[in-house]
């Protein structure tokens, strides 16, 4: 079902007084951006080889305040890149410092699972040792 077929259906259904409101929006082109400092050569490597080529401008802003030590709340759709925003700067705090650490908390087990599979690839493609399965408690 197309948007438009959905919105007709929703302004025919009885229990839906009316549609206030709907737009399309077109696309835009995405914006690139690169971090202040640049990327640790083992990570622009490990990108390259799951197939991102650059940053997304939100993705090069949140990179630089991690580095910064700012919190940061990115919200973006799935499968934007969110993740890379914290997993980058992490890898290269492991890169710099094997003994570094980081701590990962999520809400729900499926994100978790997701992400953790994520962080793997990324950390195995940057010749980082794969963080351990979670325990569980």
């Amino acid at each position: 079902m197309g948007v438009e077929d959905f919105i007709r259906e929703l302004a025919g259904r009885k229990d839906i007084e009316e549609v206030v409101h709907h737009e399309t929006v077109p696309a835009s082109p995405p914006l690139y951006a690169d971090p202040e400092k640049g990327l640790n050569e083992r990570v622009s490597g490990a990108l390259a080889g799951l197939g991102i080529e650059r940053l997304y401008s939100h993705q090069a802003l949140g990179i630089d305040l991690v580095r910064d030590g700012e919190n940061v709340v990115v919200m973006t759709p799935t499968s934007s890149g969110k993740s890379l925003v914290y997993n980058i700067p992490v890898i290269e705090s492991i890169i710099e410092d094997p003994e570094a650490r980081a701590l990962y908390i999520y809400p729900l087990k499926g994100l978790e699972q997701d992400q953790l599979g994520a962080l793997r690839e990324l950390a195995g493609k940057a010749g980082v040792d794969a963080p351990p399965a979670p325990q569980p408690p």
